[in-house]
């Protein structure tokens, strides 16, 4: 068997949130493939000790005390070019997820996203893909579409808009839905993808506390009203 299929996707977590940061960990650790390596409250203590743990993935928090996550994000990359970044929070303002991709995240999720998807986005962000929650992603396709001008016009985009505007066109964004991962689907169904792509379930109504829902996987990790909300 080849060594790097048998290598677990490593996995930093960058979130203020102690029940929330502990409720992810848990998850990465519990599913198969996956490894939870470091987990900071803080952008200052991720800067300091993150490069040291050389994970292939970082899920960051955007509201974050001191330091935002995504001036965090940037300073990463620039010591990691490598590294992978996810965001997870509850923002959809579409200054704070282009603000995200050109600090050089490669997808963006919202705290509602259920544990499957958080699952595969962090696989499938490992294996190239921009994974981002469906209304997200809806966001940066009419971000696009406002756009109306020649298309030599689009080399005036950043670099990071043209790798995400690529990778739409290539149908590499994580949908939100109950589904096969992508890399499943490829080995096992001939049908094309956008036959698979399923509606995204209505979002969870407000509640305090941690706004991720994994009943079940995560029990007596996080109890509802444990820490407060953040984003």
């Amino acid at each position: 068997m080849d060594c790097e299929e048998t290598m677990p996707i490593k996995v930093s977590i960058l979130e203020d949130n102690a029940g929330m940061r502990e409720s992810v960990a848990l998850l990465l650790n519990q599913a198969p493939g996956l490894r939870c390596v470091s987990a900071y409250a803080t952008a200052e203590a991720a800067l300091s000790d993150l490069p040291s743990q050389k994970p292939d993935v970082a899920l960051v928090d955007i509201n974050l005390p001191g330091m935002s996550g995504i001036e965090c994000v940037a300073k990463l990359k620039a010591q990691l070019p490598q590294l992978q970044v996810l965001m997870l929070t509850r923002y959809e303002q579409s200054d704070l997820i282009f603000d995200s991709i050109r600090a050089g995240a490669s997808g963006y999720l919202l705290k509602h996203t259920s544990a499957e998807e958080l699952i595969q986005a962090v696989e499938q962000v490992h294996a190239g893909g921009a994974p981002m929650t469906m209304q997200i992603a809806r966001k940066v396709i009419n971000h696009f579409r406002q756009i109306r001008r020649p298309v030599s016009e689009v080399e005036k985009l950043t670099p990071r808009e043209q790798e995400v505007l690529s990778l739409l066109a290539k149908g590499r964004l994580l949908l939100q839905g109950n589904r096969r991962s992508t890399r499943h689907h490829d080995q096992h169904s001939s049908e094309p993808p956008a036959h698979h792509l399923r509606k995204t379930p209505r979002p969870l109504p407000h509640r305090s506390g941690c706004e991720v829902s994994w009943p079940g996987l995560i029990s007596g990790a996080a109890k509802p009203g444990q820490a407060n909300h953040h984003g």
